[in-house]
């Protein structure tokens, strides 16, 4: 990347960065499973034995399911849910024996982000969504490389001038200060009285 961006190839630099972008990505979908799959580990009892709820089947059916314990839906959930997402062959084992002890009827609600028992955590849709990274994130870490090897890239001009910006700001800010003891100076002159406390 940085001697793309040396180069000035600044276009082929931020297509080949969305790579890292989404391999980072998925490292971090993959931690969030682990967890998940430890947590299941630790409560495995609990995993074991759920209680079997009626519920309502999509062929309008009425049957018996039996239903996770409510403090381990949302790492089932989420497994069965992003696993497909990932390419690891431990993992799928795992979704499928989630899919064959919940049956096929939870897994659909697992997998349907609109279904008000749909318990899929936020930090797990928005790592399996396959839309290319945006463009500010593309130059954050682009900016991050060029300032690692010291080389150039347009875009991080800009985010310096604001920085300066943000100095003169502050600056103003300063002078409004002096502009309350500029009052407090007039109050002195036209005779008003400045109590101070003896303590």
């Amino acid at each position: 990347m940085a001697e793309l961006l040396n180069a000035g190839k600044e276009e082929s630099a931020k297509i080949r960065v969305e790579n890292i972008i989404r391999d980072d990505i998925l490292i971090e979908l993959l931690e969030y499973l682990e967890l998940y799959c430890e947590l299941l580990l630790a409560r495995i009892n609990l995993l074991i034995s759920p209680t079997a709820t009626p519920v309502i089947s999509h062929d309008d059916k009425q049957k018996e399911i039996p239903k996770p314990n409510p403090g381990l839906e949302e790492a089932i959930q989420s497994i069965i849910f992003a696993t497909p997402y990932t390419e690891v062959k431990e993992l799928n084992t795992v979704r499928d024996l989630l899919v064959h002890k919940f049956g096929k009827e939870y897994s659909l609600i697992s997998t349907d982000l609109n279904d008000e028992d749909n318990k899929v955590p936020e930090r797990i849709r928005t790592r399996c969504d396959i839309k290319p990274p945006g463009d500010d994130l593309v130059r954050s870490y682009l900016s991050v490389i060029a300032t690692a090897y010291n080389v150039p890239f347009s875009e991080m001009e800009p985010e310096e001038e604001e920085i300066e910006d943000d100095d003169n700001t502050e600056d103003d800010d300063g002078e409004g200060d002096g502009g309350i003891k500029e009052e407090a100076e007039k109050e002195k002159a036209t005779g008003i009285a400045v109590l101070e406390s003896p303590l």
